[in-house]
Parts: structure tokens; C-alpha cells; sequence
């Protein structure tokens, strides 16, 4: 890996034979990684009271704030991209002050975020000795909105296991 550049440092890993209980949560393509419970997490110490006034610049620095290349947090972060497209079309100026029902639909999801390190995803995809694996994808559209899922579905002689592997979600123009 060296010859091509490639510099590994603060490599992690979990190996089941090695305690991980006090082991603290690890950074991981803008979600929380808890070790112990092999499961990601969203990582919502960004959000912070917001300001009374409500503008255009205020939800755009919200929004920035969630990265999730992954797509976890998609159903949750497309709310405010909405809310942003909304006020394009009102044509509020970007220090202004926004509609009332945006301000509500705006705090509401304030509230939402910061319930949503409560939602573990769990990363370990095989289980055991997996003779049957499947991947499902789901689209869906509306003149909001567009998404898709994609999850893993292990089947073995005793077990099944389903687990959402990556989804997107983007506003409709």
C-alpha cells in the first residue's frame, strides 16, 4: 500500500476475541461507529439551539451540517433541502426571515435530529456460513421528492438477516 501511496493511520477494527466495552464511538463517513455493538449512528452533536430569526442562511448552514455519504440519515436530512427549495420559490432573500409554517416545519425537524443517535444501524452484513444472499432495491418517487434502498438479505439454515446497506434520496425540480 505504500508504493501506492496509500498511508494508513488511526486504523480501526473490531475482533470479537478483544474486549471493546470502554471503547469510544469512532468517526466513519460523517456517522458514529460504536465498536462494542458493531453498529453505526448518527453523530448529532452539530445540532445546536437555533436562532429566533429563521432565514434562508440559517437552514442552509443545518443542512451542511449532516454528512451521510452513506445515506442513513436521507429520510431525516431531505426535509430542510425541501424547506430551502420552498423558500427559492418564494424568493426570500437569504437574511430574511421565513414564512411561519417553514419556521415550524424547520424547528420540528431541529426536534427530530435530535432524536435520531437513537437509530442503530448494525454493520456485521453475513452471518455465519451464508448459502443464500440477495440484494433488494426499493425506488420511490413523489413531485417532491425522489429515494432509493438498498439492503442485504443473508438467509442461512437457521438465521435470516436483513440490513440496509446504502439508500439516497433527492428533491424533484
Amino acid at each position: 500500500m505504500a508504493q501506492a501511496k496509500f498511508d494508513f493511520r488511526g486504523w480501526e477494527f473490531t475482533v470479537e476475541a478483544i474486549s471493546l466495552k470502554d471503547a469510544k464511538p469512532t468517526p466513519v463517513l460523517g456517522l458514529l461507529w460504536d465498536k462494542s455493538e458493531v453498529v453505526l449512528f448518527c453523530d448529532n452533536s452539530f445540532v445546536e439551539t437555533p436562532p429566533d430569526t429563521i432565514t434562508r442562511l440559517v437552514i442552509l448552514s443545518y443542512v451542511n451540517r449532516v454528512f451521510d455519504p452513506i445515506g442513513y440519515t436521507c429520510p431525516v436530512s431531505l426535509q430542510p433541502k425541501i424547506l430551502l427549495q420552498e423558500s427559492w420559490r418564494t424568493k426570500v432573500s437569504w437574511d430574511s426571515e421565513v414564512s411561519t409554517d417553514m419556521k415550524k416545519t424547520f424547528l420540528k425537524w431541529i426536534e427530530d435530529i435530535k432524536m435520531l443517535h437513537l437509530v442503530k444501524i448494525p454493520r456485521k452484513f453475513l452471518i455465519g456460513d451464508v448459502p443464500s444472499v440477495s440484494f433488494h432495491v426499493f425506488c420511490d418517487a413523489s413531485g417532491i421528492s425522489y429515494a432509493a434502498a438498498v439492503f442485504i438479505r443473508c438467509q442461512s439454515a437457521h438465521e435470516t438477516s436483513i440490513q440496509l446497506l446504502a439508500a439516497k434520496s433527492r428533491i424533484a425540480h
